[in-house]
């Protein structure tokens, strides 16, 4: 059972769902849950609420309160901005969204590019130590490498 959050980058990995078969996909995101549905082997569990068409999601209390119902294998979630330690977010209500997100999962998965790091963003998501896989391209600049290794992480590097 897997969750996955309403980012581009992770509605990238639909296309390859039916492949893996996950027993069950968790998503807010309503282009996922349309990928999903089509796809007769996997269960699907849509989080809804109030409806964001600049991200094609559910987002808000009402998607937080069902978050915390759940349980996850794994968790995969992007960010906007790395700053401090931390996953930032510049809108509350996708912050609040993903760090619910998070917290369901067993295993916490980021998936980014490097050009995430010292981007600007105020909501707090979660704190870099709590994540314990990082996907990420080979442009990051090795001090930030050094910083992110030192944080615990498992550390998968995709050439770009």
């Amino acid at each position: 059972m897997i969750a996955l959050d309403d980012s581009t980058t992770i509605g990238a990995l639909g296309s390859y769902l039916e492949e893996r078969e996950p027993s069950t996909v968790i998503t807010h995101s309503l282009a996922l849950m349309g990928a999903v549905s089509a796809m007769a082997h996997i269960d699907m569990v849509g989080l809804g609420g109030q409806y964001y068409a600049e991200t094609d999601s559910f987002l808000g209390s009402i998607v937080v309160e069902q978050a915390q119902r759940l349980m996850a294998d794994a968790v995969f979630v992007s960010t906007t901005a790395i700053k401090n330690q931390a996953l930032l977010h510049p809108d509350a209500e996708a912050a609040r969204t993903k760090r619910s997100l998070l917290q369901m999962g067993r295993r916490k998965i980021l998936v980014m590019d490097s050009s995430k790091f010292e981007s600007a963003g105020i909501y707090h998501v979660m704190d870099l130590a709590e994540i314990d896989d990082v996907v990420i391209d080979d442009q990051l600049d090795q001090r930030l490498m050094s910083e992110l290794q030192g944080l615990g992480p498992r550390i998968h590097i995709v050439s770009t």
